[in-house]
């Protein structure tokens, strides 16, 4: 695609070892249709599988919490490219947390930002975020795997794609053996969150109604799971045509937060840190006034904001959100169930006006903003 590769300056830096360069090296596959056909690469066994999830945040959501349970998920992974450049590490956003993949060598400074974020959550959102850090040997050990591809988002930066069915034993592990795996509250107290901005409305359904799908290959002899995400995602493309097209993010629909919300909003997620709050409301500011809009490129980069958001994403579990016309969305439904009832898959599908988008800013350039879509 010619898209040429851009790196964000982490905080913090250390000498890589030819194991920390693993995702790095990796190559890149650049079409949602070679999502199942791509080569996953092993883990190294050095490497730890972090996750955090917001706990109770079934109940957040149902009293409207959404967008703050989106929050505290995406800032699981600003809080990690502080140590690391995104391009150093696989991540996955989840809705209310992420996994990751981190090496050795900052594993410590890891577990210290994810303890100073969980305090701001408990402080600044009453959401108490659990989070938890399994070694790839325990995963190995009980003949589970994790692998990893990297697709090449247009004009943006990387997303990793995760099988091996070991994401999910991390989780179940973290869950059932806190004492042993959950990483517990440390000394620092402040994370720096400055690259998070979450200065969007929800985005309205351009053509009818938003899905957000979940679709899980169900174990079977005459077909593997890869081939049967393969099958689905041709008979997806058939029903949709161009996956891209049914991005939910449009600019031309977007609206911006009012100077309040953006205010409020900046001021619990960058709680300790004044010069972020006023240069998120001097941003804004100036988004609203076209010579000098156009001066700072900001025209360029509402342009490509969809092509920079993760609005379709696999981990062990293909998660797409959608802009869908009805007559799609029963198509889509129908496939799903009649999958389902031939012991195919599992399934969810959840349908809605709008879709909700949180965002990582470091730039105006290609490669340096990422925007994570949840329904």
């Amino acid at each position: 695609m010619g898209v040429t590769e851009k790196t964000v300056t982490p905080r913090n830096t250390y000498m890589m070892s030819s194991t920390d360069n693993f995702y790095r090296k990796l190559p890149s596959f650049h079409s949602f249709d070679n999502l199942a056909s791509t080569k996953y690469s092993p883990v190294p066994d050095d490497w730890f599988v972090i996750i955090t999830d917001v706990r109770g945040s079934t109940k957040a959501i149902e009293a409207g919490r959404y967008h703050d349970v989106n929050t505290i998920g995406v800032a699981s992974i600003t809080a990690l490219q502080n140590i690391l450049s995104a391009e150093d590490f696989p991540f996955v956003f989840d809705g209310d947390g992420m996994s990751a993949l981190l090496p050795p060598q900052v594993i410590e400074q890891a577990k210290e930002e994810l303890s100073a974020l969980r305090l701001l959550a408990k402080e600044q959102y009453n959401l108490d975020l659990r989070v938890g850090m399994v070694p790839m040997v325990d995963i190995y050990a009980q003949d589970l795997d994790i692998q990893v591809a990297k697709y090449q988002m247009q004009h943006g930066t990387h997303l990793a794609m995760f099988s091996g069915g070991g994401l999910g034993l991390a989780d179940d592990l973290i869950k059932q053996q806190q004492d042993r795996y959950e990483i517990p509250i440390m000394n620092k107290t402040k994370v720096d969150l400055s690259r998070l901005s979450c200065r969007w409305n929800p985005i309205p359904a351009t053509q009818d109604e938003i899905i957000s799908l979940l679709v899980q290959a169900l174990p079977s002899e005459d077909k593997t799971n890869s081939e049967r995400y393969q099958k689905f995602c041709e008979e997806l493309t058939n029903i949709l045509g161009n996956i891209e097209s049914h991005n939910p993010v449009n600019h031309q629909n977007m609206t911006q937060k009012n100077t309040s919300a953006i205010v409020q909003s900046t001021r619990k997620i960058q709680a300790h840190q004044l010069k972020s709050q006023f240069n998120q409301i001097v941003f804004f500011l100036l988004s609203l006034i076209p010579g000098i809009a156009n001066l700072l490129k900001i025209p360029t980069y509402n342009e490509t904001l969809a092509s920079h958001s993760d609005y379709w994403k696999f981990d062990d579990m293909l998660r797409m959100i959608l802009d869908c016309t009805f007559e799609q969305s029963q198509r889509i439904e129908a496939l799903c169930t009649d999958w389902h009832q031939r012991g195919w898959i599992v399934y969810g599908i959840h349908h809605s006006h709008e879709a909700l988008m949180t965002c990582q800013f470091d730039a105006f350039e290609d490669g340096k903003h990422l925007h994570f879509i949840d329904g």
